[in-house]
């Protein structure tokens, strides 16, 4: 019963882990990508961050 206990207690820890370490690598690799791309790209005189991803791939507005 202890045995069953403990390994339900660490699969769910490493569960917990592995999410937060996949959430904040996805989250840091989409903001890179974001400022990468922006370095590049000459924003418009209208250039909002409302209007920026409009097309929805990450990499900004009207590309």
């Amino acid at each position: 019963m202890l045995l069953k206990l403990g390994f339900l207690f660490v699969l769910i820890l490493f569960l917990l882990i592995f999410g937060i370490v996949a959430m904040v690598f996805l989250f840091i690799r989409k903001r890179f990508r974001r400022w990468h791309h922006m370095r590049y790209a000459v924003p418009h005189s209208h250039f909002s961050w409302d209007d920026y991803d409009r097309d929805g791939d990450d990499y900004g507005g009207r590309d």
